[in-house]
């Protein structure tokens, strides 16, 4: 990653592109947020250099979120947010779509970033 072109890099992933983003946060980047990536279950040996934010569907089909949770929820620098939907629910396009929920994500992924910003302005306040 060319680094010295950028002040800040920031990797938001959906779905397989979340599990993406999540292995990313082991690299030099300044943070991560992912979306229902349900192939992360695979990768849980991860530990991100990173503040990381991961959003899971509680009613995913091919695994089960909480015993993910479990395994995620002791992660440094790792916030979870389990959303009572389906995979799919930040997808307009898709029947899964959940408007309020969506809204919901959208506040606190922006409120994560604030905070990511105000860490760089002030290193002591670390994320978990």
């Amino acid at each position: 990653m060319n680094r010295e072109k950028y002040d800040q890099i920031y990797i938001i992933g959906f779905s397989i592109g979340a599990t993406i983003a999540w292995m990313s946060s082991e690299y030099d980047v300044d943070g991560v947020i992912g979306y229902y990536g349900s192939r992360i279950r695979n990768h849980v040996e991860i530990e991100p250099r990173c503040p990381t934010l991961l959003f899971f569907s509680r009613n995913e089909k091919s695994f089960n979120v909480l015993d993910l949770e479990i395994k995620l929820k002791t992660k440094n620098k790792t916030v979870l947010e389990i959303i009572e939907a389906e995979h799919g629910f930040m997808n307009p396009f898709y029947k899964t779509y959940k408007s309020k929920e969506y809204r919901d994500c959208i506040l606190i992924s922006f409120e994560f970033l604030k905070q990511i910003e105000s860490l760089s302005n002030n290193p002591c306040n670390l994320v978990k």
